[in-house]
C-alpha cells in the first residue's frame, strides 16, 4: 500500500538503479510531494488501473549531486526546482508495447504536461514525464532512439526511419 496512492509511495520518488544511497537521502519538501501527488493522481495511478500491470518509477527527484552523477542537464525537471518536476518510468515488462496507450491517456491530460518522451529501447525503453513549470510550456511529444548517443524527434515514423536506417533494413 502507498502514501500518495494505493500503488505509489513518496520513496519511489527518491531513487536511482545506479546511485541509490544519494537518491535514498533525498529530503522531500512540501512542494516536492505537491507534485509527486498530482503525478500520481493525474496519471501514474490512472494508468496503472487502466493497463493494469505496474508502472515503476526510474527517476523522479534529484537534487544537484545525483543529478550531475547521472549526467542530467543543469536546468533538469527532475531536479524540482520552482513549478517543475518529472519523473521516468516504466510500465510492465514491455513499455514500447504501451506506449500508444500512454500517449493517448496522457494527451488527455495535456492540461498538466510540459513533456513526454518516449525512450525507445535503444535509449532506455522508459517514459520522461515533465510537468509544465512556470513558462507554461505544454504538450510536446517526442520519441528518443540511441546509436551511441540520444537524438529526439517529434513522430514515432521518424525515429523508426532512423532506426531502420541503423540497422540497414
Amino acid at each position: 500500500m502507498g502514501d500518495v496512492t494505493k500503488n505509489f509511495s513518496y520513496s519511489e520518488f527518491r531513487v536511482s538503479r545506479d546511485y541509490p544511497q544519494v537518491a535514498a537521502a533525498i529530503e522531500l519538501t512540501k512542494l516536492d510531494k505537491l507534485k509527486i501527488f498530482w503525478f500520481c493522481h493525474l496519471i501514474l495511478q490512472p494508468v496503472r488501473d487502466d493497463i493494469g500491470l505496474p508502472v515503476v518509477v526510474g527517476s523522479a527527484v534529484r537534487r544537484g549531486e545525483l543529478n550531475g552523477l547521472v549526467g542530467g542537464v543543469f536546468n533538469s525537471d527532475h531536479l524540482f526546482n520552482g513549478y517543475s518536476g518529472a519523473v521516468d518510468f516504466k510500465v510492465g515488462d514491455d513499455t514500447q508495447k504501451y506506449a500508444g496507450i500512454i500517449f493517448k491517456f496522457c494527451r488527455k491530460r495535456k492540461f498538466f504536461i510540459k513533456q513526454l518522451i518516449f525512450y525507445y529501447p535503444s535509449a532506455g525503453n522508459f517514459f520522461h514525464l515533465s510537468m509544465v513549470d512556470a513558462d507554461f510550456r505544454v504538450w510536446e511529444r517526442l520519441y528518443c532512439v540511441s546509436r551511441g548517443n540520444r537524438i529526439y524527434f517529434k513522430s514515432p515514423q521518424e525515429a523508426r526511419q532512423y532506426l531502420r536506417g541503423a540497422d540497414g533494413g
